[in-house]
């Protein structure tokens, strides 16, 4: 629990002092001089405003969406700008989700893979949890129809894993897609 504090403490200080940029870590390397890493600030998402708004910019451009199913305590703020992060933080003793960094990195990985928008939905919608056999911190690759094509829990393997399942099965859609198609 104190490795928890400190490391809380460590944290809200580089958030509450740094910008949006990037900056430096608060961290020591093994000989205990001040480390010179730095990393950057994780970036706003850029979430779709809907479901329903992100199924019909899919429709249009006949390309599938991720619905990421954000947890309850978390929703406010992943995926977000850095103001609300803060804000996050000042109001939860320092706490961060732990999906912070990650979440950002997925998603621009699943975009670069042809996914034409991202929707951020609470995992206490009962109804799309089961409709898309969701959890808690999970992403669901949804075909422009609405049906599901694959999901994954973000916190299960590393995102590499993660990327290159969601690549294999994004392809396998796009060429049944297109096989269908002719």
């Amino acid at each position: 629990m104190q490795l928890k504090s400190a490391i809380s403490l460590a944290l809200s200080v580089v958030l509450l002092s740094a910008g949006p940029s990037a900056f430096a870590c608060a961290c020591q390397n093994k000989d205990g001089a001040p480390s010179t890493s730095s990393f950057a600030f994780p970036y706003a998402v850029g979430w779709a405003s809907s479901l329903d708004t992100a199924l019909q910019s899919a429709k249009a451009k006949n390309k599938p969406i991720a619905i990421y199913f954000a947890a309850p305590e978390e929703f406010a703020v992943i995926g977000e700008a850095p103001e609300r992060l803060k804000k996050f933080a000042d109001d939860h003793d320092n706490a961060v989700p732990s999906t912070l960094f990650s979440l950002p990195k997925l998603v621009t990985h699943l975009r670069a893979l042809g996914v034409a928008e991202v929707v951020k939905v609470s995992s206490e919608n009962s109804a799309l949890v089961t409709k898309y056999g969701a959890e808690v911190r999970s992403i669901v690759l949804v075909a422009p129809n609405g049906e599901r094509i694959d999901g994954f829990s973000i916190l299960r393997g590393g995102l590499d894993k993660i990327a290159a399942s969601a690549k294999a099965k994004l392809e396998a859609w796009q060429n049944a897609n297109l096989a269908a198609s002719k």
